[in-house]
């Protein structure tokens, strides 16, 4: 929870009211285990609002945006604002690198 909550914070993620899921803490805890890294560089880079040049680090963040439901409403918000056509339309073949550059786009928002 403490981990969502420190996400929520800092704008990546969040809504109106942020209220970190069984469902996000779980698919956090999936994505640093799937990506090799701890839950605590995954958490400082988006806390920091600077994501690690660290490939697995930018990985395990990739994997939280594209399954994460919250992210992808905030993702709607941003659209209906006329926000983020800019950001979601940034591609890369590397997904890991891709996800990095969409969300250093969202965060200048």
């Amino acid at each position: 929870m403490k981990a969502f909550m420190l996400i929520c914070l800092f704008g990546i993620v969040a809504l109106t009211t942020c209220f970190p899921t069984d469902k996000d803490e779980e698919l956090i805890k999936k994505c640093v285990l799937q990506e090799k890294v701890t839950k605590e560089q995954f958490i400082s880079s988006l806390k920091s609002r600077v994501i690690s040049p660290d490939r697995n680090v930018k990985c395990a963040v990739q994997c939280f945006m594209s399954q994460s439901d919250l992210f992808k409403k905030r993702v709607e918000q941003f659209k209906k604002m006329g926000r983020s056509e800019t950001c979601s339309s940034i591609e890369d073949a590397d997904k890991c690198e891709q996800g990095f550059k969409q969300l250093m786009c969202f965060m200048k928002i």
